[in-house]
């Protein structure tokens, strides 16, 4: 929906770090997009206001919201996420819990359309 647009609510469901990576764009530690379903494609806009808690492995609660577009990014500036970690997301009261733990930040890269992996899929609400 928003393409390449160099703003926050660019290229929802895209692997975000690997294209900040490559194209010089800012650092994050941990990024994603929460999806309305598990096969949505990339740009499709996302859910917004939804909670994502990354939970590290020493217990340490880290708490991001979606945007507009559904993404959510920590930036690695004052990051401290210790890996592993594991994820949940809540909307309207109801959660889902990640079941695995992992510790690649680029959440969009395991979370495709239909899944890679271990996953089911995109990063849904409940």
């Amino acid at each position: 929906m928003n393409g390449d647009s160099g703003n926050s609510v660019m290229a929802p469901g895209g692997d975000c770090i690997l294209c900040h990576r490559q194209q010089g764009g800012p650092a994050y530690a941990i990024a994603g997009t929460i999806m309305g379903d598990y096969d949505s494609a990339e740009n499709c806009r996302g859910l917004p206001t939804a909670l994502v808690e990354i939970i590290g492995a020493d217990g340490v609660v880290t708490r991001l919201t979606s945007n507009s577009a559904g993404n959510f990014y920590l930036s690695t500036r004052g990051s401290r996420v210790v890996m592993p970690y594991t994820a949940r997301v809540t909307l309207n009261g109801q959660t889902y819990a990640m079941e695995t733990e992992t510790s690649t930040g680029s959440c969009n890269s395991c979370h495709t359309p239909g899944g890679n992996g271990d996953t089911a899929g995109r990063i849904v609400a409940p």
